[in-house]
Protein backbone atom coordinates (compact mmCIF):
# COMPACT_ATOMS: atom_id res chain seq x y z
CA UNK A 1 0.00 0.00 0.00
CA UNK A 2 2.82 2.40 0.84
CA UNK A 3 4.58 1.66 -2.43
CA UNK A 4 1.41 2.34 -4.46
CA UNK A 5 0.89 5.77 -2.94
CA UNK A 6 4.55 6.59 -3.39
CA UNK A 7 4.23 5.99 -7.13
CA UNK A 8 0.87 7.77 -7.48
CA UNK A 9 1.76 11.14 -5.86
CA UNK A 10 4.41 12.21 -8.45
CA UNK A 11 1.93 11.50 -11.22
CA UNK A 12 -0.73 13.60 -9.49
CA UNK A 13 1.64 16.53 -9.07
CA UNK A 14 2.74 16.26 -12.67
CA UNK A 15 -0.85 16.33 -13.93
CA UNK A 16 -1.75 19.30 -11.71
CA UNK A 17 1.10 21.35 -13.10
CA UNK A 18 0.42 20.32 -16.70
CA UNK A 19 -3.19 21.50 -16.63
CA UNK A 20 -2.45 24.85 -15.00
CA UNK A 21 -3.24 24.02 -11.41
CA UNK A 22 0.05 25.53 -10.23
CA UNK A 23 2.60 28.13 -11.38
CA UNK A 24 2.41 31.94 -11.37
CA UNK A 25 1.65 32.36 -15.06
CA UNK A 26 -1.93 31.26 -14.77
CA UNK A 27 -1.40 28.93 -17.68
CA UNK A 28 -1.29 31.80 -20.27
CA UNK A 29 2.41 32.53 -20.24
CA UNK A 30 1.84 35.86 -18.45
CA UNK A 31 -0.49 37.32 -21.11
CA UNK A 32 -3.08 38.44 -18.56
CA UNK A 33 -0.45 40.21 -16.50
CA UNK A 34 0.94 41.97 -19.55
CA UNK A 35 -2.53 43.09 -20.59
CA UNK A 36 -3.22 44.42 -17.11
CA UNK A 37 0.06 46.38 -17.22
CA UNK A 38 -0.84 47.83 -20.64
CA UNK A 39 -4.29 48.82 -19.39
CA UNK A 40 -2.66 50.63 -16.47
CA UNK A 41 -0.26 52.41 -18.83
CA UNK A 42 -3.10 53.55 -21.09
CA UNK A 43 -5.23 54.73 -18.17
CA UNK A 44 -2.37 56.72 -16.67
CA UNK A 45 -1.47 58.38 -19.98
CA UNK A 46 -5.09 59.30 -20.70
CA UNK A 47 -5.49 60.72 -17.20
CA UNK A 48 -2.41 62.87 -17.76
CA UNK A 49 -3.75 64.22 -21.06
CA UNK A 50 -7.16 64.94 -19.53
CA UNK A 51 -5.43 66.83 -16.76
CA UNK A 52 -3.47 68.95 -19.24
CA UNK A 53 -6.68 69.89 -21.06
CA UNK A 54 -8.52 70.49 -17.81
CA UNK A 55 -10.97 67.75 -18.74
CA UNK A 56 -10.86 66.09 -15.33
CA UNK A 57 -12.17 67.08 -11.92
CA UNK A 58 -8.70 67.16 -10.39
CA UNK A 59 -7.37 70.10 -12.40
CA UNK A 60 -9.93 72.87 -12.17
CA UNK A 61 -7.17 75.46 -12.65
CA UNK A 62 -6.34 74.20 -16.15
CA UNK A 63 -10.04 74.10 -17.02
CA UNK A 64 -10.53 77.66 -15.76
CA UNK A 65 -7.60 78.89 -17.85
CA UNK A 66 -8.98 77.23 -20.97
CA UNK A 67 -12.44 78.65 -20.37
CA UNK A 68 -10.84 82.06 -19.97
CA UNK A 69 -9.25 81.61 -23.39
CA UNK A 70 -12.60 80.69 -24.95
CA UNK A 71 -14.14 83.79 -23.39
CA UNK A 72 -11.41 85.98 -24.84
CA UNK A 73 -11.96 84.46 -28.29
CA UNK A 74 -15.66 85.39 -28.09
CA UNK A 75 -14.92 88.92 -26.89
CA UNK A 76 -12.22 89.58 -29.49
CA UNK A 77 -14.37 88.24 -32.31
CA UNK A 78 -17.33 90.39 -31.28
CA UNK A 79 -15.22 93.52 -30.80
CA UNK A 80 -13.57 93.14 -34.21
CA UNK A 81 -16.94 92.61 -35.89
CA UNK A 82 -18.26 95.72 -34.16
CA UNK A 83 -15.60 97.90 -35.80
CA UNK A 84 -17.20 97.45 -39.22
CA UNK A 85 -20.69 97.60 -37.81
CA UNK A 86 -20.09 100.98 -36.12
CA UNK A 87 -18.53 102.43 -39.26
CA UNK A 88 -21.39 101.30 -41.45
CA UNK A 89 -24.00 102.63 -39.05
CA UNK A 90 -22.33 106.05 -39.14
CA UNK A 91 -22.05 106.05 -42.92
CA UNK A 92 -25.63 104.89 -43.38
CA UNK A 93 -26.98 107.46 -40.94
CA UNK A 94 -25.02 110.26 -42.56
CA UNK A 95 -26.14 109.38 -46.07
CA UNK A 96 -29.73 108.96 -44.94
CA UNK A 97 -29.82 112.37 -43.28
CA UNK A 98 -28.31 113.91 -46.39
CA UNK A 99 -31.00 112.34 -48.56
CA UNK A 100 -33.78 113.45 -46.24
CA UNK A 101 -32.45 117.00 -46.17
CA UNK A 102 -32.33 117.13 -49.97
CA UNK A 103 -35.92 115.96 -50.05
CA UNK A 104 -36.98 118.45 -47.40
CA UNK A 105 -38.02 115.64 -45.08
CA UNK A 106 -35.70 116.33 -42.16
CA UNK A 107 -37.51 116.29 -38.86
CA UNK A 108 -40.65 114.75 -40.29
CA UNK A 109 -42.20 111.34 -39.84
CA UNK A 110 -40.13 109.92 -42.68
CA UNK A 111 -36.98 111.10 -40.89
CA UNK A 112 -38.07 109.38 -37.67
CA UNK A 113 -39.01 106.13 -39.41
CA UNK A 114 -35.87 105.97 -41.54
CA UNK A 115 -33.53 106.57 -38.62
CA UNK A 116 -35.44 104.00 -36.58
CA UNK A 117 -34.67 101.51 -39.37
CA UNK A 118 -30.97 102.30 -39.04
CA UNK A 119 -31.09 101.83 -35.28
CA UNK A 120 -32.99 98.56 -35.61
CA UNK A 121 -30.49 97.24 -38.15
CA UNK A 122 -27.62 98.22 -35.89
CA UNK A 123 -29.18 96.38 -32.95
CA UNK A 124 -29.53 93.30 -35.14
CA UNK A 125 -25.86 93.63 -35.98
CA UNK A 126 -24.87 93.82 -32.32
CA UNK A 127 -26.80 90.62 -31.64
CA UNK A 128 -25.19 88.98 -34.67
CA UNK A 129 -21.70 90.02 -33.56
CA UNK A 130 -22.27 88.53 -30.11
CA UNK A 131 -23.68 85.29 -31.51
CA UNK A 132 -20.77 84.89 -33.90
CA UNK A 133 -18.37 85.51 -31.02
CA UNK A 134 -20.02 82.74 -29.01
CA UNK A 135 -19.82 80.47 -32.03
CA UNK A 136 -16.11 81.19 -32.44
CA UNK A 137 -15.55 80.27 -28.79
CA UNK A 138 -17.48 77.04 -29.30
CA UNK A 139 -15.27 76.29 -32.31
CA UNK A 140 -12.19 76.72 -30.12
CA UNK A 141 -13.65 74.45 -27.46
CA UNK A 142 -14.54 71.82 -30.06
CA UNK A 143 -11.03 71.97 -31.50
CA UNK A 144 -9.54 71.21 -28.08
CA UNK A 145 -11.97 68.34 -27.58
CA UNK A 146 -11.11 66.91 -30.98
CA UNK A 147 -7.38 67.19 -30.33
CA UNK A 148 -7.72 65.46 -26.96
CA UNK A 149 -9.78 62.62 -28.42
CA UNK A 150 -7.23 62.02 -31.19
CA UNK A 151 -4.43 61.82 -28.63
CA UNK A 152 -6.43 59.35 -26.55
CA UNK A 153 -6.86 57.15 -29.62
CA UNK A 154 -3.12 57.34 -30.26
CA UNK A 155 -2.39 56.34 -26.66
CA UNK A 156 -4.55 53.27 -27.08
CA UNK A 157 -2.50 52.47 -30.21
CA UNK A 158 0.81 52.70 -28.33
CA UNK A 159 1.67 56.39 -27.94
CA UNK A 160 3.72 56.88 -24.77
CA UNK A 161 2.70 59.17 -21.93
CA UNK A 162 5.55 61.60 -22.67
CA UNK A 163 4.67 61.74 -26.35
CA UNK A 164 1.00 62.24 -25.51
CA UNK A 165 1.78 65.12 -23.15
CA UNK A 166 3.91 66.82 -25.80
CA UNK A 167 1.17 66.47 -28.39
CA UNK A 168 -1.38 67.83 -25.91
CA UNK A 169 0.61 71.01 -25.26
CA UNK A 170 1.36 71.51 -28.94
CA UNK A 171 -2.26 70.90 -29.89
CA UNK A 172 -3.56 73.38 -27.34
CA UNK A 173 -1.09 75.99 -28.56
CA UNK A 174 -2.06 75.47 -32.20
CA UNK A 175 -5.76 75.65 -31.36
CA UNK A 176 -5.27 78.88 -29.42
CA UNK A 177 -3.47 80.45 -32.38
CA UNK A 178 -6.19 79.32 -34.76
CA UNK A 179 -8.82 80.85 -32.48
CA UNK A 180 -6.95 84.15 -32.36
CA UNK A 181 -6.62 84.15 -36.14
CA UNK A 182 -10.35 83.55 -36.55
CA UNK A 183 -11.18 86.37 -34.16
CA UNK A 184 -8.87 88.76 -36.02
CA UNK A 185 -10.75 88.19 -39.30
CA UNK A 186 -14.19 88.86 -37.82
CA UNK A 187 -16.19 91.27 -39.93
CA UNK A 188 -19.72 92.48 -40.41
CA UNK A 189 -18.81 94.63 -43.40
CA UNK A 190 -21.76 94.98 -45.75
CA UNK A 191 -24.29 94.38 -42.98
CA UNK A 192 -26.13 97.63 -43.84
CA UNK A 193 -26.03 97.15 -47.61
CA UNK A 194 -29.57 95.82 -47.92
CA UNK A 195 -31.02 98.67 -45.83
CA UNK A 196 -29.08 101.27 -47.76
CA UNK A 197 -30.27 99.82 -51.06
CA UNK A 198 -33.85 99.98 -49.82
CA UNK A 199 -33.45 103.59 -48.73
CA UNK A 200 -31.94 104.48 -52.09
CA UNK A 201 -34.91 102.93 -53.86
CA UNK A 202 -37.34 104.77 -51.62
CA UNK A 203 -35.56 108.03 -52.36
CA UNK A 204 -35.65 107.30 -56.08
CA UNK A 205 -39.35 106.49 -55.94
CA UNK A 206 -39.91 109.80 -54.21
CA UNK A 207 -38.27 111.59 -57.11
CA UNK A 208 -34.78 111.73 -55.73
CA UNK A 209 -32.08 109.30 -56.80
CA UNK A 210 -29.90 108.35 -53.87
CA UNK A 211 -27.48 106.75 -56.33
CA UNK A 212 -26.59 110.21 -57.57
CA UNK A 213 -26.11 111.65 -54.13
CA UNK A 214 -22.73 113.37 -53.79
CA UNK A 215 -20.69 111.81 -51.04
CA UNK A 216 -22.74 108.61 -50.88
CA UNK A 217 -20.27 106.02 -49.69
CA UNK A 218 -20.11 102.48 -51.07
CA UNK A 219 -16.98 101.58 -49.17
CA UNK A 220 -18.47 98.42 -47.76
CA UNK A 221 -20.76 97.28 -50.53
CA UNK A 222 -18.23 94.96 -52.14
CA UNK A 223 -17.25 93.22 -48.92
CA UNK A 224 -18.98 90.20 -47.40
CA UNK A 225 -20.45 91.04 -44.02
CA UNK A 226 -18.84 88.01 -42.42
CA UNK A 227 -15.50 86.57 -43.43
CA UNK A 228 -15.02 83.12 -41.92
CA UNK A 229 -11.35 82.22 -42.22
CA UNK A 230 -11.46 79.55 -39.55
CA UNK A 231 -9.03 76.68 -39.23
CA UNK A 232 -11.23 75.01 -36.63
CA UNK A 233 -12.93 71.67 -36.70
CA UNK A 234 -16.53 72.70 -37.13
CA UNK A 235 -17.86 75.73 -38.89
CA UNK A 236 -19.00 79.29 -38.29
CA UNK A 237 -22.28 79.63 -40.14
CA UNK A 238 -22.83 82.62 -42.35
CA UNK A 239 -25.97 84.43 -41.40
CA UNK A 240 -28.11 86.33 -43.80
Amino acid sequence: MFLSLHKFIPCLVSSFTLYGGGGGGGGDGGAAERKAAEDRRIAAAIAQVNKIFGADSDNSEAKAEREKLYGKVATDFTNNAMVDLNKERDITGRDLNFQLARQGLSGGSRDVDANAEVTDRFNQGVLRANNLGIQAANNARSADTGTRQKIVTSIQAGLTADQAAQQAYEGMSNNAKAAADEASTASLAGFFDALRATQQQQAYNAGYSGAATPGYSTAYSAKPYYNNNSSYNGSSSKFS
